[in-house]
């Protein structure tokens, strides 16, 4: 009996040793694996213009109150206007009749402003007064004139007895005309050079197969007789 006991109080020992320690030691679990588990999912494509938009109207707040405009009538008088002959007397004078409109068949008189006839540079040629003579020199002098206005004495130089000579150059196109001058020697008045000048300008040669110009030099010789 007592041997029971023994081994009873021995078991009761080792029981609580065992109790005891056990917190010492930590149980270690292998981790939880996570599953993972498919899913299945669709997707839709949008389709246009098959959904309903709800349009809601939004009052405006606050209200504001509209008003109308007032409207009035407006009476306008249109008159015709009538042109009118009306006779007006003038004292001292016969009667006249005063037009407050132009016919379209009314004429109006036109002015007329006589101008005084003005002396001419050029003068006119008297037999006997006066003589111009001219040469020509260089290539230009070589082509027959076909067209030629020869200047008059001025009646200013005749009546103040100036005589001289003038020397321009000029140059004839392949045409004939008379394209380009320069005076080289002056008879001591421009206006006798300006004439010879102007004149020699209007002269026309013979044309040429030549496709350049060509140079000339004519003396002008103002003499009187």
């Amino acid at each position: 009996m007592e041997g029971k006991n023994l081994l009873l109080k021995l078991f009761l020992i080792s029981l609580i040793l065992h109790i005891s320690i056990l917190p010492l030691f930590s149980i270690v679990l292998p981790p939880k694996r996570k599953r993972y588990v498919p899913v299945e999912f669709r997707v839709y494509k949008p389709q246009i213009g098959k959904e309903k938009i709800n349009l809601v109207e939004i009052e405006p707040f606050p209200k504001i109150p509209v008003v109308l405009p007032h409207y009035e009538k407006i009476f306008l008088s249109i008159e015709k206007e009538v042109f009118k002959k009306a006779n007006e007397e003038i004292t001292g004078l016969n009667r006249h009749t005063i037009l407050t409109e132009i016919p379209e068949n009314f004429k109006i008189a036109e002015a007329r402003i006589n101008i005084p006839s003005l002396p001419s540079i050029f003068g006119e040629k008297e037999e006997g007064a006066g003589k111009i003579s001219e040469e020509i020199e260089g290539p230009g002098g070589k082509r027959r004139i076909i067209y030629k206005v020869s200047p008059e004495y001025p009646e200013w130089a005749k009546k103040e007895g100036i005589e001289g000579n003038v020397r321009i150059k000029f140059w004839i196109s392949p045409q004939g005309k008379v394209v380009d001058t320069e005076i080289i020697t002056s008879s001591g008045y421009p206006e006798l050079d300006l004439i010879a000048e102007a004149f020699l300008r209007k002269w026309i040669f013979e044309p040429s197969t030549e496709n350049y110009n060509v140079w000339g030099i004519i003396t002008f010789r103002f003499r009187l007789e």
